[in-house]
């Protein structure tokens, strides 16, 4: 199953996508876990433009985060509706990696050992 992603508009069409890979990248940049993250009612310009960043990065590995900054600074009308844009983005690769099918299995499976070896 492939991770769902926002399409945004900037200097060109993007998809902006957050697969595990992205999603750990953002926790050791930033040193929070992505779903603190979401909780966060104070977060920074930085950390929303490194989620900006990384989310992007699958689509366009060679972006930069002065890039990116150029891009929004360029393109983006305001802050409110990119915070908006970057954490939809962020949710929907936290609910595809947590509720798959496949994910789920493996889960009810790590249980039913850990209750046998109990």
């Amino acid at each position: 199953m492939s991770v769902p992603f926002v399409e945004v508009t900037l200097d060109k069409p993007r998809k902006l996508r957050f697969p595990i890979s992205a999603m750990k990248k953002v926790e050791e940049i930033l040193g929070v876990s992505v779903t603190n993250m979401l909780n966060l009612v104070d977060i920074s310009l930085d950390q929303l433009m490194t989620l900006l960043t990384v989310g992007l990065k699958w689509d366009d590995p060679d972006i930069t985060q002065e890039q990116v900054d150029k891009i929004v600074d360029d393109n983006w009308p305001d802050v409110t509706s990119l915070y908006t844009t970057v954490t939809s983005a962020l949710t929907l690769g936290i609910a595809n990696k947590i509720y798959t099918p496949d994910e789920i299995e493996t889960l009810k499976n790590a249980l039913t050992l850990q209750k046998a070896a109990d």
